[in-house]
C-alpha cells in the first residue's frame, strides 16, 4: 500500500469520526432543558419537568431527609417509590436559587431508588418528582439548616 494512501485514510476516518460525534453532540445538547435550570420558581420547574401535566402527591414516593443538618453543603437524600414502570426521578430544592438539584433517568427493571448528598442554601423542602407509566407523582420532605457557630474558648485568669 502506497504511504500517501495511508496517510489520507488515517486523515479521514480522523475526520469521519470527529464529524459523528459533533453531529450527536449537538442533538444532545439540543435537548437540554434550559428553562429548567435558568427558573427559579419550584411550580415552573415541576410543570416543565412534568411536560404541563399536574403532579399528583403520593404517599408511594418516600424521601428519607434528616430533620435538621448543621452542614447544607452535604445533605443526604434517598428516594424509594412503590409505583410500576418508574422512568425517571427529580430532585428540587425550593430553597436555593436554582431549584433543579438533581435528574435520574431510570432504564426498564430497575429498581426505582436514588441516593445522593445536596447541597441546600438555607432552609427548605426537598421535593421528589417521579415519572411513572401511570403519570407524575411528588412528595417532600423539609430540611432545617442549623448555624453551627465555634466560639473561642475562653481564657481562664
Amino acid at each position: 500500500m502506497d504511504p500517501d494512501r495511508r496517510v489520507i485514510l488515517k486523515r479521514g476516518l480522523v475526520a469521519g469520526s470527529i464529524m459523528v460525534s459533533l453531529c450527536s453532540t449537538s442533538k444532545v445538547w439540543a435537548r437540554w432543558p434550559a428553562e429548567v435550570f435558568d427558573s427559579s420558581d419550584v411550580n415552573q420547574v415541576l410543570r416543565e419537568l412534568a411536560d404541563g401535566q399536574a403532579a399528583v402527591e403520593s404517599d408511594r414516593i418516600l424521601i428519607d431527609v434528616p430533620e435538621s443538618v448543621e452542614n447544607a453543603a452535604i445533605v443526604p437524600v434517598r428516594v424509594t417509590a412503590d409505583l410500576a414502570d418508574v422512568e425517571s426521578i427529580s430532585l428540587l430544592v425550593n430553597s436555593n436559587h436554582s431549584p433543579l438539584a438533581a435528574n435520574f433517568r431510570l432504564g426498564a427493571g430497575v429498581r426505582p431508588q436514588i441516593s445522593t448528598r445536596l447541597r441546600l442554601e438555607q432552609t427548605g423542602n426537598i421535593t421528589a418528582l417521579v415519572k411513572s407509566r401511570d403519570g407524575y407523582f411528588v412528595n417532600a420532605g423539609q430540611v432545617l439548616v442549623r448555624d453551627f457557630v465555634c466560639e473561642p474558648r475562653k481564657q481562664k485568669n
